[in-house]
């Protein structure tokens, strides 16, 4: 639901982006994690292509564990110096 000062709108979507009839590809799970994380505050923060590059790069190691028990060895990006 939106409002305004003078009214409101509501609409319903059956299948949202994400569902299994319109599933979203690895591509962009990875390009909104990147997005999300690349100017974050903290130890992950940043928006440089390098720092683009290692959030690419642990996006990557992190679609490819298998068992979580396996994420204590995953690359994490450097933080900003």
């Amino acid at each position: 639901m939106i409002q305004t000062a003078g009214e409101s709108r509501e609409a319903t979507v059956s299948n949202p982006r994400g569902h299994h009839s319109r599933p979203v590809t690895r591509e962009d799970l990875r390009d909104k994690f990147v997005t999300l994380l690349a100017d974050a505050p903290g130890p992950v923060p940043g928006g440089s292509a390098g720092r683009r590059g290692e959030l690419t790069r642990c996006f990557d190691a992190l679609a490819a564990v298998a068992d979580c028990a396996d994420c204590a060895a995953l690359p994490l990006p450097s933080p900003e110096r």
